[in-house]
This record gives C-alpha cells, sequence and structure tokens, in this order.
C-alpha cells in the first residue's frame, strides 16, 4: 500500500485509474471499514489504512484476494469504481447477493460469505458461480 501525502497550501484534484465513480466516506473513528481491491483512492490524515486476512475460503473465491483492506479512524476517505457506485444500507436480518469483483466498500459490521450463483453450467460457462452475500 505506497501513499503520498500531500501538504498545503494548495490544492489536490483526484481522479480514477478509469472512468467511473468517486464517492467520499466519513469516518466516525468507531466503524472500521473494509474495501475491496483497488477502490481507496486517497483520505484525509485521521484515517488509517491496514491490510485484514479474510481467510484461504473468502479469498480463493470472493475475487478479493487474501487480505482486504481494513480503513478505520475519523476523518473522510474517498473510494473508487469502474463504473457508477450504487450506495446500500442493509437493515437488520437483511441479504443482498453482489457478484464477485463488485463491492467497493462495506462496513466491518456486515458479513460477506460465498454462495453458489448456479448449477455446474452457470459455474462452468459463466465464470459468476460465485457471489458476495
Amino acid at each position: 500500500m505506497t501513499e503520498s501525502l500531500f501538504t498545503g497550501p494548495g490544492e489536490v484534484l483526484l481522479a480514477p485509474e478509469t472512468w467511473g465513480d468517486i464517492v467520499p466516506i466519513q469516518l466516525d473513528g468507531q466503524t472500521p471499514w473494509n474495501v475491496g481491491k483497488h477502490a481507496f483512492l486517497a483520505s484525509t490524515p485521521g484515517v488509517k489504512r491496514t491490510a485484514k486476512s479474510q481467510g484461504f475460503g473468502k479469498a480463493l473465491f470472493s475475487g478479493e484476494g487474501l487480505f482486504v483492506q481494513q480503513v478505520t479512524g475519523q476523518g473522510t476517505m474517498w473510494v473508487t469504481s469502474l463504473g457508477a457506485i450504487f450506495q446500500r444500507t442493509l437493515q437488520p436480518g437483511e441479504q443482498w447477493i453482489v457478484d464477485n469483483g463488485h463491492l467497493v466498500a462495506w462496513t466491518a459490521g456486515y458479513k460477506v460469505e460465498r454462495v453458489d450463483a448456479g448449477g455446474l453450467f452457470s459455474t462452468s460457462h459463466t465464470d459468476e458461480g460465485l457471489v458476495c452475500r
């Protein structure tokens, strides 16, 4: 995780690597966030980023790898994606199925697990056999 620190006065302009959204997320100092591969863009100085192991099973099938970025602290972080970002707040007990590789950021309180997306044909021919829940 390579970072650059910019100190003012002056301006800094941000852009995603590819066409897509940039979304600010306010961190309250209490709630850790997990950030998907390549989604973290920038943050204010009160924000700390570390690598968190997600276990071998999730690493193998989630599309995120063995580690995810965990972001803590107080301040603002900006995340980016390839394409538009849709934000959704889940209510207690509510489940939402997201295709692998499209989860940008989520609070650490959410449980993300692998599920089978379909039968043998779906798994072997569409390359979308597992999703995150």
